[in-house]
């Protein structure tokens, strides 16, 4: 006697796939993205619950930075170089994905002081694959 799918089962598989693609893809369909625009749209004076409102979240540190920076080639942009050159400053944090970087720094009343947009370019399938591994904790 052979094994035969019963149709019902194939249908919940591939329910089963779809549902979970399309939980994988939200996260990069909606939200908060870093780009240019979202950069220009940040003015030096906005208070930190400004820039929270724009970005979706507080910021991470240089060290959180760090790490996920690991493997991605940033281009730097317009702004103040925070990432180098003013990087022991206080007040600087760090919102970033693999669509850009923005680098605030705050002044002692928590407004802007300055800021900078660096982009993020993948070259190879390799760092692609990595990202999407990373993003999934896999």
């Amino acid at each position: 006697m052979g094994s035969k799918l019963k149709p019902k089962w194939v249908g919940a598989a591939i329910a089963t796939l779809i549902m979970c693609a399309v939980a994988i893809w939200l996260p990069w369909l909606g939200g908060h993205r870093i780009n240019m625009q979202i950069y220009g749209n940040l003015s030096v004076g906005m208070t930190h619950a400004q820039v929270e409102e724009l970005l979706g979240d507080s910021g991470g540190t240089r060290d959180d930075f760090v790490v996920w920076l690991n493997n991605r080639s940033p281009v730097m942009g317009p702004g103040v170089d925070l990432v180098n050159e003013f990087r022991d400053q206080p007040g600087i944090r760090y919102w970033y994905q693999d669509s850009g970087i923005v680098v605030i720094r705050f002044d002692s009343d928590n407004r802007i002081a300055d800021k900078l947009f660096l982009s993020v370019t993948e070259s190879t399938l390799s760092q692609k694959l990595r990202r999407f591994f990373e993003r999934y904790g896999w």
